[in-house]
């Protein structure tokens, strides 16, 4: 059953899941606090592949600015790249005046606009910043008071930051910046957050925004609002306890290389494909582009929690993100485990030492997952009613630990990474027969038949 979360940050309040993605569940007898947790974690959101053209009308006292009779192109480019490498390594010399010398101070709004960008940036360790044009000219957004010998243009921008230690490279973004060129110099005329491409957002990119504050732990750093003094440092220390009691859970090796993002500086995750219930948080990889906006490299991974989410409510429910450490912790199988496994284990681990017997649900939930289908849900359904199924997940998960321990389940998984390696896909029912068959000498259908047998006993 969806909750109501409090507004936070002057948003207006979503349905979230309590848990991982899951049903709204509380410890029987008190044990255990609800909250939210998990994501579609390991399961890397679509990238975006180019800004959509500007369709803004202009502001009070704006114009487009264009002019008909300057030829934009190669000159006005390569004037740009050289404004926008100044920019860059102003950034990473932290030399505010320089950065600020590349921003139209005709627009009082960007002016304050982009000193909280450099504010934030400043805040980083930077391994790398810098951007790169193409020569795609888009259609520019107004610019405050440009005049008709004052043109503006758009090219394709991307920035590429990598934070240093906690990503293994730089994140690509596109930007949304048009540029206006003032007395012979081109500048920074307006930037704005790229709307969604396909509906799917940008990637990492909470320094643009508000301001933000960071506990930096080395290869984990924690950016939250600046408004909440304090959190990142108690958010730091929740993700490394998490990691702490993962990795001992699972018998795997600590891994604290990853990037957490509780700002307000983003939109909130999507849950599902059939109503607007959002995420309370996701693991997810980050990625370089290249100058169309199409992925590259891996860059490392990102916790991203929601923004709707409270600051008591990130604290005060440890839970939520041993889910999504979990998914940071066997990174190294992304993308090569069907779903049930990767989310059943993550939505085991947040509840341990609690089991699905301890957990209670809605009458109307319960009825739904005793109506669902007898299968380990695939990627293909498993949006579709994620609260029935990451109950069914974490079910066959803790059948799978019961029966096999930690030991047994990394065989299982390690069989998964061979299977992809060989181009076996993880939602390949034969693969999951011969390794369920080979690891705890049992089929699919008895795991499903525990799976419900645990779910019977769920409290309602």
């Amino acid at each position: 059953m969806p909750t109501t979360a409090p507004r936070r940050r002057g948003r207006a309040p979503v349905l979230v899941l309590v848990v991982g993605l899951g049903p709204t569940l509380v410890a029987c007898g008190g044990a255990g606090a609800p909250g939210g947790a998990g994501g579609p974690g390991g399961a890397e959101a679509p990238g975006s592949s180019s800004s959509p053209a500007a369709t803004a009308s202009p502001e009070p006292g704006t114009s487009p600015g264009v002019s008909p009779s300057y030829e934009v192109g190669g000159a006005a480019r390569a004037a740009v790249d050289t404004m926008l490498a100044r920019r860059a390594q102003a950034v990473r010399e932290r030399d505010e005046a320089a950065f600020l010398a590349t921003v139209d101070d005709r627009d009082p709004r960007l002016v304050a606009q982009q000193r909280t960008l450099y504010a934030n940036l400043a805040q980083l360790r930077l391994a790398r910043y810098d951007y790169e044009t193409t020569a795609d000219q888009l259609l520019p957004d107004p610019v405050r008071r440009a005049g008709p010998r004052e043109p503006v243009v758009r090219f394709q921008t991307i920035e590429r930051t990598q934070v240093a230690d906690a990503l293994t490279g730089a994140v690509g973004n596109v930007v949304r910046m048009t540029y206006v060129r003032r007395a012979g110099q081109w500048l920074v005329g307006r930037e704005t957050a790229p709307e969604p491409v396909a509906g799917v957002p940008g990637q990492l990119r909470p320094w643009f925004g508000g301001p933000v504050d960071v506990a930096d732990r080395g290869t984990l750093v924690v950016l939250t609002d600046a408004a909440d003094a304090g959190l990142a440092d108690d958010l730091a220390d929740i993700v490394e306890d998490a990691v702490t009691a993962d990795a001992a859970l699972l018998q795997v090796e600590p891994d604290r290389q990853v990037l957490v993002d509780a700002t307000g500086n983003g939109p909130a995750v999507r849950l599902n494909t059939v109503d607007e219930e959002e995420a309370a948080a996701i693991y997810t990889g980050v990625f370089d582009l290249d100058a169309q906006g199409h992925r590259t490299t891996s860059s490392g991974g990102t916790i991203r929690i929601n923004p709707d989410l409270t600051a008591a409510e990130l604290t005060g429910d440890p839970g939520l993100l041993r889910h999504e450490v979990v998914h940071l912790l066997l990174r190294r199988y992304t993308g090569a485990l069907p779903m049930w496994l990767s989310e059943g284990t993550a939505e085991y681990a947040r509840w341990y030492p609690l089991t699905t017997s301890d957990l209670r649900v809605a009458p109307e939930l319960w009825r739904r997952v005793q109506a669902a289908p007898r299968q380990l849900p695939g990627a293909g359904v498993f949006q579709l009613d994620p609260a029935v199924n990451y109950l069914v997940s974490q079910a066959a998960a803790q059948h799978l630990l019961a029966r096999g321990g930690p030991v047994a389940l990394r065989s299982l998984l390690e069989g998964y990474r061979t299977g992809a390696a060989a181009g076996t896909g993880p939602e390949d029912g034969d693969l999951t027969d011969r390794l369920l068959d080979d690891v705890y000498d049992t089929t699919e259908a008895e795991v499903v038949d525990g799976a419900w047998d645990a779910l019977g006993r769920l409290d309602r």
